[in-house]
């Protein structure tokens, strides 16, 4: 099986890292592009984030702290 790779990104506030981010998906097509700043819950995450995308990355399916 073919893991994928996961590109993290980090930065301050305002450091590009959407700009960045945005780039980094059109360039590496197909990609698929996760951004946890746009979930309204700051403690919601997946638990083991490999495992979520192998059930398809569904965000309902994300655990709370």
């Amino acid at each position: 099986m073919n893991r994928p790779y996961i590109i993290a990104i980090d930065a301050v506030a305002g450091g590009g890292k959407t700009t960045l981010s945005k780039a980094v998906n059109e360039a590496l097509y197909p990609s698929a592009r996760y951004c946890f700043d746009e979930f309204d819950e700051p403690d919601i995450h997946p638990v083991v984030f490999y495992d979520w995308w192998l059930r398809g990355a569904d965000t309902a399916n994300i655990s709370q702290k």
